[in-house]
């Protein structure tokens, strides 16, 4: 079985699963453990030269402030 099947059948079984706790009216809404592989991830791993930059940015004295401008 191919991989991208593989991540289909997951897929489907996972929304079938979910499906049958909706019609017996459980909902999960936090607390779930996933498997990874079901999930697409948001981010990309940073580029040395980012990790650079953002080490830099956090040695300057605006680097110290929270988006709120206290100290971490």
């Amino acid at each position: 079985m191919s991989i991208m099947r593989l991540e289909e059948a997951m897929l489907e079984l996972n929304n079938t699963v979910l499906c049958e706790f909706a019609g017996k009216g459980l909902t999960i809404n936090e607390g779930v453990a996933v498997d990874a592989r079901l999930v697409k991830s948001a981010s990309k791993p940073l580029r040395k030269v980012d990790v650079a930059k953002l080490q830099e940015k956090r040695d300057t004295p605006e680097g110290k402030l929270d988006k709120n401008g206290n100290p971490p």
